[in-house]
């Protein structure tokens, strides 16, 4: 009788025992999940305040005063949004090498300022301020396209020397200048190529068809056209 006595107290301690290290089990785990969420809390409110930093010294306009940011990521947001908004403004490509060519690229802030630049001024020459030897190509290339469209003067092409980009600066012109504006009405026979007229044809069955206009075309004009048409609308 004493035995079963002295068992159930011994039973009951080790069920005390054991409840008393659950519940400290729990508290601690309670705990470190209160300091995982005050870390976390404020590790957000220090990125909010390092963002609404970035923001206002972004406004200045002085890349100089990105220095005053000690977080290494906000530093680049910070000098390459201000470099960038520089180039555009100033349409100066200097201001492009600036940035970190990581997050931004230095070529893509050449060429989004270089082309634009170079017909804004009807100089060709301008495509050379780029650094980026194919942005340079690229300005060069499209410049008598781009000067064709904005004089609407198709002889234009007639400045440039190879065959081939002479033939895509005609049939881009007519496309944008003449079929576009009336798809079915535009004589196919007025394109260089005979690619771009079967896709002159092809274009105005599909749309008799009422399917994907731009389905099936070969040439190059043609589907820069529908790239642009798709993406950007007309």
């Amino acid at each position: 009788m004493k035995f079963k006595k002295k068992y159930k107290l011994i039973i009951l301690i080790v069920g005390i025992v054991i409840g008393i290290l659950i519940i400290c089990l729990c508290i601690s785990a309670l705990k470190k999940k209160h300091t995982a969420v005050q870390n976390q809390l404020s590790l957000s409110q220090e990125e909010s305040n390092l963002h609404k930093k970035t923001v206002e010294i972004i406004k200045t306009k002085n890349i100089s005063n990105c220095q005053k940011i000690s977080d290494q990521f906000f530093k680049k947001v910070c000098i390459n949004n201000i470099s960038l908004d520089l180039a555009k403004e100033k349409q100066d490509v200097s201001y492009c090498k600036n940035l970190d060519n990581q997050l931004v690229l230095i070529e893509d802030c050449e060429r989004e300022i270089i082309f634009p630049k170079a017909i804004e001024n009807e100089n060709v020459n301008i495509c050379f301020e780029a650094s980026n030897v194919n942005v340079q190509k690229e300005c060069t290339k499209n410049f008598w396209i781009g000067m064709s469209r904005k004089k609407q003067e198709i002889t234009l092409c007639d400045n440039i020397q190879e065959e081939k980009e002479k033939n895509y600066c005609y049939n881009t012109y007519l496309i944008y200048q003449e079929f576009s504006k009336n798809p079915n009405e535009f004589d196919c026979e007025k394109f260089v190529t005979d690619v771009a007229r079967n896709d002159c044809e092809t274009y105005k069955n599909n749309l008799k068809l009422k399917q994907n206009s731009c389905m099936g075309m070969k040439s190059l004009a043609f589907r820069a056209y529908c790239k642009s048409y798709y993406w950007f609308g007309r």
